[in-house]
């Protein structure tokens, strides 16, 4: 057989091999060999032959925990994580507030709005976080540089939102506002401060209004060409349900360049029962995947679920979700052959939902998706081999170490030297599969497999892994999670032709200096940055 594409003079890694290929070849969107030759024999007069001259190829990577649609909105929006103070904050915010356009958005249809920032009259951003703070902030703040828009600004890790009294009269809260799982913050004076956490999230958002499914066409398609560069070619996305429609209409219109293995949002999954719905369903490029189960909080703001308490703070977190409901929606899922990924970052959090699992453990063989734990930042030693004999996955996000390491070291303590326990779970025979868990970090996947080896800020470094390990877990774990191993994950022959080119040997130079210089998905480039 004759190629289409031949890339030669390699390495090319394979993902099922230690050693490197020399070439790869390609016919049509499917691999039809690779060898440690020249690959002439499949070169013909229509084919196009790539000399490698020192770049190197692995299989595409796949992120395994990103939030597509809000990752699309980010892109538009108030970014203040690069801000280090409260001044810094501010001076953003009063930034952003004077800001005019005389057209709509690139990304949002907001033409009849004054600000790029705005979008049905409401102001969206993302990225403090209480340490800028000292604690939290006040909705004073926000009210005194705007006083008349709604603003409504997510923190870094998204479990707390920041709002003013606009926000909170466009949603009709008072002081009498009750949640279960949530935080709603007040004053001294027993004034609602603007505050909201985990489950009380939602009672300010539920009066935002919704971009048009234009706005959200563009900011997908933004968002896809930004993944491409970075050498993605598929991910297992997080979001509610919000862009099923979105995402199926791109892929009507073959506009859909990424493969999608979707979640089902947890307040839909009677529904999906209902139509008998199960994980699987779907195509090459857009599949239904998990249901997205929250039981705890976030480091950052001390609402992840501790077995013994945060330090200074003397809190141990907060459930989102009770033991006995947790296992309950879990059989649900289960029995009726939809896979399950709980969110879980506190060792209480994560005890609690191997539990769960565990006492599910007869209808864990969903065929089409295997379960997991999401981030399982901290896990007690006790629980570390409870993943692989229980049979769940481990899907982490390595550049939360580097980025939360900080934070791990003064709330947790001597805890923190067994978090983010990436060999520990390996040589306990558990598997792992890496993401970004953009937009909360950049989608970078160089960051995460940089920080999966050196974990270059912590002195104690024992829990990195190899490089040919830090791959496997961003390409063919995914795969196999996602109950599509056979397809894709690897460079093998028959399967889809989807690789990344580096503009060096990444496994030797362990990431350093290494950057994305070609994508190929359904064995086209849709990135290339090379002659």
């Amino acid at each position: 057989m004759k190629a289409d594409l031949l890339l030669t003079n390699g390495p090319v890694y394979s993902g099922v091999h230690a050693k490197p290929f020399r070439y790869l070849a390609i016919s049509g969107n499917r691999i039809v060999g690779t060898g440690r030759g020249s690959g002439k024999s499949f070169i013909g007069r229509k084919t196009t032959v790539i000399d490698l001259r020192g770049k190197s190829i692995t299989p595409g990577i796949i992120d395994s925990h990103l939030h597509l649609l809000d990752y699309a909105w980010s892109l538009d929006r108030i970014n203040l994580e690069p801000c280090r103070t409260a001044q810094e904050v501010v001076a953003v915010l009063r930034a952003s507030s004077g800001r005019k356009v005389v057209r709509a958005s690139r990304l949002h249809s907001c033409a009849d709005e004054t600000s790029a920032l705005l979008c049905g009259g409401w102001i969206r951003g993302r990225g403090w976080n209480r340490e800028q703070f000292d604690g939290f902030p006040h909705k004073r703040i926000l009210d005194e540089i705007f006083p008349d828009r709604p603003v409504a600004l997510n923190s870094r890790d998204g479990h707390f939102l920041w709002a003013n009294t606009a926000a909170l009269q466009r949603a009709g809260l008072s002081e009498d506002a009750e949640v279960s799982g949530g935080y709603i913050g007040t004053d001294a004076s027993g004034e609602l401060d603007g505050i909201f956490g985990e489950n009380a999230v939602g009672l300010v958002l539920a009066s935002v209004p919704k971009p048009d499914a234009e706005s959200r066409r563009r900011s997908l398609l933004e968002a896809q060409w930004r993944l491409h560069e970075r050498g993605i070619v598929g991910l297992h996305s997080t979001d509610g349900n919000q862009a099923f429609g979105d995402l199926q209409d791109l892929q009507a219109e073959s506009k859909l360049k990424l493969r999608v293995f979707h979640s089902i949002p947890l307040s839909q999954l009677d529904e999906a029962v209902k139509v008998q719905l199960k994980s699987g369903l779907g195509d090459n490029w857009f599949r239904f995947g998990f249901v997205k189960i929250f039981s705890d909080g976030t480091l950052g703001s001390h609402s992840a679920a501790m077995l013994e308490p945060f330090q200074e703070t003397e809190t141990v977190g907060m459930d989102t979700i009770t033991q006995a409901e947790l296992s309950e929606k879990i059989h649900l899922a289960l029995s009726n052959g939809i896979a399950v990924a709980v969110h879980a970052i506190g060792d209480r959090a994560n005890r609690q939902t191997l539990n769960a699992f565990e006492k599910n453990a007869a209808f864990l063989n969903v065929p089409s998706a295997r379960s997991r734990i999401e981030h399982a930042q901290l896990i007690h030693p006790d629980d570390i081999p409870r993943f692989a004999k229980i049979g769940i996955i481990a899907s982490m996000q390595p550049h939360h170490a580097i980025s939360d390491y900080e934070l791990a070291k003064r709330y947790w303590g001597k805890r923190s030297e067994t978090s983010y326990a990436w060999r520990s779970l390996r040589d306990a025979g558990a598997t792992l599969i890496f993401g970004s868990d953009a937009p909360i970090e950049n989608p970078d996947p160089l960051e995460g497999l940089s920080a999966a080896v050196h974990r270059s800020n912590w002195e104690n470094r024992a829990q990195t892994i190899t490089p040919l390990q830090a791959i496997a877990s961003y390409t063919i774990q995914p795969a196999a999670a996602s109950g599509e191993f056979q397809e894709r994950g690897s460079l093998e022959t028959g399967k889809l032709a989807d690789f990344v080119l580096f503009s060096e040997d990444p496994i030797q130079s362990e990431f350093k200096n290494c950057k994305v210089v070609g994508t190929v998905i359904d064995g086209k480039f849709v990135y290339k940055d090379f002659e």
